[in-house]
């Protein structure tokens, strides 16, 4: 029975997912012909390419050599390879768009918090042996996720994984969205500082971005390289949120739930040191990724979480509380 189960919440993800990523597809290559961006065409075709194989993969261990925990582990991997090729390619489009810039608004709701980012930055440059840390774990989000997915795939907790990756993609849909109509520039360009200014420090993302930014709100013909593109959302932070997911992800796995812990605590209070980030940025992205983690529960398991005495209900299953 509880295979079964099993068997009818990964057609359902799969069903919800694909949607979500055909319909996704179908909108940046609709939109492409009508926009300043030009593509290298094998930067889109080799990763939709090997998320095509890894799903066909996917099929047929799942149906014809019945062992789902593989099939699980192929089907996540190739829709996030899927996800992260056309994700990035919403997020240029999405700033063509224009829209002003907000760092100064956003500079301005962390003061108005108490919330002083030169300070943090200084503090961070004081302690080398922090900022590397920082920068490490600040970078560490594709090998946690194919760790994750592995990981939870293989002992069988299938279902979880397919929830983390579904809200995963609806976390970075609602980023990429969001940051097209409130673009930001990030706190070292907001500032104007230079490596000088943070002599200990070597963040990870500070202005990998600009070229890219400015070029694609100049209006001129811009050329993309899929396989090249850079991280260029400010608000709301899409690392903050993969941050918030990896700590949920592995609340239920004896084998991974501590080193995970520390590690994305650590990468949310990276976020705004290595990726620039205004505080706020960092808020509104853990926001976004507790709300995207409930709404992919709800489309795969049909109803939200109960708490029971006993542990965590969903869809019937009793889950230990963590």
């Amino acid at each position: 029975m509880a295979t079964e189960i099993e068997a009818q919440r990964a057609d359902r993800a799969n069903r919800v997912t694909w949607a979500l990523l055909a319909a996704l597809s179908l909108v940046t290559l609709c939109w492409l012909p009508f926009s300043t961006i030009s593509l290298a065409p094998l930067s889109l075709l080799f990763p939709t390419a090997v998320g095509a194989a890894l799903t066909v993969g996917a099929r047929y261990y799942a149906g014809w050599r019945n062992e789902p925990r593989l099939s699980n582990a192929l089907d996540c991997t190739g829709q996030m390879v899927v996800f992260l090729v056309f994700g990035a390619l919403l997020s240029y489009q999405v700033a063509t768009l224009g829209f002003p810039f907000q760092d100064r608004a956003f500079h301005a709701a962390d003061l108005s918090l108490g919330l002083d980012w030169l300070a943090y930055l200084k503090a961070v440059d004081e302690r080398p042996w922090l900022g590397a840390l920082f920068t490490f774990a600040y970078a560490s989000f594709m090998p946690q996720a194919i760790v994750l997915i592995t990981v939870l795939s293989f002992s069988g907790e299938g279902t979880r994984i397919r929830v983390v990756v579904l809200a995963m993609m609806i976390a970075g849909l609602f980023t990429i969205l969001i940051s097209g109509f409130l673009p930001a520039m990030a706190m070292f360009v907001h500032l104007g500082l230079s490596p000088a200014d943070y002599p200990n420090l070597n963040p990870a993302a500070s202005f990998v971005h600009v070229a890219d930014m400015a070029g694609l709100r100049s209006g001129a013909p811009f050329r993309l390289d899929l396989m090249r593109a850079e991280g260029i959302i400010t608000f709301p932070s899409y690392h903050a949120a993969l941050g918030m997911l990896l700590l949920i992800g592995p609340a239920t796995s004896r084998w991974v739930r501590w080193p995970f812990w520390f590690l994305n605590l650590t990468m949310i209070a990276a976020t705004p040191i290595d990726g620039g980030h205004y505080f706020i940025d960092v808020a509104a992205g853990l926001g976004i990724a507790v709300a995207s983690y409930f709404l992919a529960r709800r489309l795969i398991l049909g109803a939200p979480p109960v708490l029971h005495s006993h542990g965590l209900v969903a869809g019937g299953e009793i889950q230990a509380a963590s």
